[in-house]
């Protein structure tokens, strides 16, 4: 495919590509501002939105190692292969000379209608596409009284504009604008705009369906009506100030090898948020070439702006996986069900390989390991750690951490101990060198996560408290949580009366599912996450901070 006029200009690359999205918080914020001193300023952020591939299918080829995928053979159908660069040369081209983000996610587990109201609202009253025909996906038939990203701009008076047909502009579906002829203009509105000085601050750019890329329409006209865009731009008097960001409103029906995580479920169960990956392509004079994001992101960030990232984050952590069969169902009702994030793997217990089973089907939830190296056991009015000599513990450690490689593939995403016993010395010193020599978070001596037990019901005798694991003993360690990052320890189980703790186990998982609790979560803004994405997570909520 030959593909004309693909410019660049002789700009230095000055920026990094958190330059180019910072750009859009500022947006979002309220103001256009400039970036950081000396990286120039950032003035029109333009989001140009194409339809349904996920990364693998446009961008799999610039992974490593290389996926088995099978090269797509059409233009128009596409699913469960990939193309390449001699396919989408255009594409391939803005990702090498400029930047991307590889762990770019769609918000919601569906189709274009919530994804695209999510865009531009954070939030969407359907989890599937409005029923045909298309003309009824706006006002007045499927219409609502959101708060949008377009109310914040025009509250701080920052302009802005979506460019498109009016079937694929979901600020049709807001009722104040669904008439509304100034914000929601055509195509050709555009080039008029950028040839006359008239651009806006913001603008979305959405094509017709024949240069969408949906299934169904050929990828190269998409591409070029893409270019088009971009050499526009490239070409007025805006280039100089402008940031173009690059995506595609939904995954489309082929399964993305970087699954997505799980952190809101519909009312049957199935997985709301987040949806699949999808490529987000950077292009401005500030984006230095090869650039690669790597932190994590999802389409809302778009509309949240700086508030992307809630003051408090939670991981919810289900100790013992592994420990029994009823401990195993315990942990996959509370994720499936309820609000764990997270388990930490027993890998010398009977149980251990079903867990791991269940681990590698939902890849969601981080998977850590539970160091088994001794018993706590009440002897005399006090509690005692009884262990192997402290000589052999660090060999078993180490063997631990090699039994978890051989059962899962891959490193344990954080470390923890059965009872607590590596937070006493000698095992503490022993099991903290260990662990940074791995580089593994460990429970209580990571800098940026705070660790809560107070989820639990027995006294430190072993006595039952069960009203300590209820639903309002939840509700108020939640309310109480600090803000930043927290991992809130848990023991989840079903049938597990034969075991110690056993007959609390399933109080826990009860609890851990109901409804109200993540009620809870959103009036507090309380975030779930795991211990996969926190690293980034918790470096943008110290920047924020």
């Amino acid at each position: 495919m030959q593909t004309q006029g693909l410019l660049r200009t002789g700009l230095e690359f000055r920026a990094h590509l958190a330059v180019v999205l910072i750009g859009l918080t500022l947006v979002s914020c309220g103001g256009l501002a400039s970036p950081p001193s000396g990286l120039g300023s950032i003035q029109h952020i333009i989001v140009v939105v194409k339809e349904n591939h996920n990364f693998d299918n446009y961008f799999g080829s610039l992974e490593e190692p290389k996926l088995s995928l099978p090269h797509c053979e059409s233009f128009v159908f596409q699913s469960r292969c990939q193309y390449d660069v001699g396919d989408i040369p255009a594409y391939y081209r803005y990702v090498h000379e400029f930047a991307y983000a590889d762990n770019y996610f769609t918000d919601v587990r569906g189709p274009s209608w919530p994804n695209d109201m999510m865009m531009i609202a954070a939030q969407s009253p359907l989890a599937t596409d409005p029923p045909p025909p298309l003309s009824r996906w706006n006002c007045p038939t499927t219409c609502y009284d959101l708060e949008t990203i377009g109310d914040r701009l025009s509250k701080k008076g920052v302009t802005w504009r979506n460019y498109g047909e009016e079937l694929y502009n979901p600020f049709r579906s807001i009722r104040r604008y669904a008439s509304d002829g100034v914000h929601n203009v055509g195509i050709p509105q555009l080039f008029d705009d950028l040839s006359t000085g008239q651009l806006p601050s913001v603008s979305w750019v959405r094509p017709s369906a024949a240069d969408s890329e949906h299934p169904g329409f050929d990828i190269r006209r998409g591409e070029q009506w893409t270019v088009n865009v971009i050499n526009a731009v490239m070409k007025s008097r805006y280039w100089s100030s402008t940031s173009i960001l690059l995506t595609w409103d939904d995954a489309g029906d082929g399964n993305d090898h970087v699954a997505p995580a799980v952190i809101e479920k519909r009312p049957d169960g199935q997985a709301f948020r987040y949806g699949g990956r999808v490529a987000l392509v950077v292009i401005s004079p500030f984006t230095p070439a090869g650039t690669v994001s790597h932190q994590f992101l999802n389409a809302a960030s778009q509309r949240r702006g700086s508030r992307r990232i809630e003051l408090k984050l939670l991981i919810v952590n289900a100790d013992d996986f592994g420990l029994s069969e009823g401990v195993n169902r315990g942990v996959a009702a509370a994720h499936e069900h309820g609000i764990v994030t997270s388990a930490s793997l027993m890998v010398r217990r009977p149980a251990a390989r079903q867990a791991v089973s269940y681990a590698e089907r939902h890849r969601e939830m981080s998977l850590g390991l539970h160091l088994d190296l001794g018993e706590w056991e009440y002897r005399a009015g006090a509690w005692v750690v009884v262990i192997a000599p402290p000589s052999a513990v660090e060999a078993e450690i180490r063997a631990q951490l090699q039994i978890f490689y051989e059962l899962t593939g891959r490193r344990p995403t954080h470390l923890d101990s059965h009872q607590h016993v590596h937070r006493e010395q000698p095992l503490a010193s022993i099991v903290r060198n260990v662990a940074t020599d791995f580089g593994i978070p460990l429970r209580g001596a990571h800098p940026r996560i705070h660790y809560c037990g107070e989820f639990y019901g027995q006294t430190a005798r072993g006595e039952p408290i069960h009203e300590g694991i209820r639903l309002q003993a939840l509700i108020d360690v939640l309310s109480t949580l600090p803000l930043g990052v927290t991992e809130l320890g848990c023991h989840p189980g079903i049938g597990t009366d034969d075991l110690a703790y056993g007959i609390e186990r399933p109080i826990e998982v009860q609890t851990l599912c109901d409804a109200a609790v993540r009620v809870t979560l959103e009036a507090d803004r309380i975030r779930l996450c795991s211990f996969d994405e926190i690293g980034d997570l918790a470096k943008a909520f110290e920047q924020e901070t």
